[in-house]
């Protein structure tokens, strides 16, 4: 019985190496590969609500820029949160959807498990609307499988779901991306509020005015000033930032507006691992209606004036 035991537990720890092992070797391609069956999916409920009559989602612009782990999370906590808000217009129960211990450092494993999240939501969103059919494997319509170390990058990843995030947008309605941007500002400010007693600063700030004819290039102005501060102080703790100034080339969108409201997110992340808030969770977003870019901008201004109230971390 003991040799029967002991065999037992060797077994279990084998497994449970083995394991580990696979999450230490997880890349950005085994991500995107778990995504694209995803994005099958989309594609599928899309022509099931619309009954294939619908119209093509805006192409999105490729963003050239060299993300991280943080980053790509982010993006797929939006997917998360769009596929519950279609969940919800259809009649169906939502669930929170769940924020990320903060961290300095991301584990990009954590973007896998995100990815088979994301996966199982569309199969039991599939469920509810009675499909029955599956997505085509890669092999009917000619992709390959992203396969080897470094075949893709984060960037990748992040493009991946920043079109499948457009795609959702078509369903949920035009106005969803003002929706969404909002809610993120507000949690936003929430983080900042956590930062801002954790260092024991003495606020008495006040929203700017609001800017009634403002657009989405002014929301997006009022981003970057955001995360402006936000370098400012991850520099003094060591922390890499990444330059998200070159989104502002071209046309600024609403898409690009709830883009970077949700690196700026990301970002806070840092700044509250830094100050030791590993236990304070980013709030849950909101559900919004009839959000406009003056309110989207006023609050990130808000957000802009208490953080200058942070003259360090330390």
């Amino acid at each position: 019985m003991f040799r029967l035991t002991l065999a037992s537990v060797m077994i279990f720890l084998m497994v449970g190496l083995c394991a580990a092992a696979t999450a230490d070797k997880t890349t950005p391609s085994d991500v995107y590969n778990e995504l694209i069956k995803a994005a099958r999916d989309i594609e599928l409920i899309k022509k099931h609500l619309t009954r294939g009559r619908a119209a093509p989602a805006p192409t999105a612009k490729y963003i050239k820029i060299d993300v991280k782990p943080r980053h790509v999370w982010q993006k797929t906590y939006i997917i998360l949160l769009k596929i519950n808000l279609l969940r919800k217009l259809h009649g169906l129960p939502t669930n929170s959807v769940s924020s990320l211990e903060p961290v300095v450092e991301l584990d990009p494993v954590l973007n896998y498990e995100q990815a088979r999240r994301i996966q199982t939501e569309l199969a039991l969103l599939k469920f509810r609307l009675g499909i029955t059919s599956d997505a085509a494997p890669p092999a009917a319509d000619g992709e390959k499988k992203a396969t080897g170390p470094g075949r893709k990058t984060p960037s990748d990843v992040f493009n991946l779901l920043h079109n499948m995030s457009l795609q959702l947008d078509s369903l949920i309605g035009e106005n969803s991306e003002l929706n969404h941007s909002f809610a993120q500002t507000m949690r936003i400010l929430d983080d900042i509020n956590s930062i801002i007693l954790a260092l024991n600063i003495k606020d008495e700030t006040i929203p700017p005015a609001k800017k009634p004819s403002a657009v989405a290039a002014d929301s997006f102005e009022a981003a970057l000033k955001v995360l402006d501060e936000i370098h400012r102080l991850q520099r003094q703790t060591g922390i890499g930032i990444v330059d998200f100034h070159s989104l502002a080339e071209g046309e600024i969108t609403g898409s690009d507006v709830l883009t970077i409201t949700s690196m700026i997110l990301a970002e806070l992340q840092t700044l509250k691992a830094a100050v030791g808030l590993k236990d304070v969770l980013t709030s849950s977003a909101k559900v919004y209606t009839n959000k406009t870019q003056a309110e989207i901008s006023q609050i990130l201004g808000w957000a802009y004036r208490r953080l200058q109230r942070i003259d360090t971390l330390k």
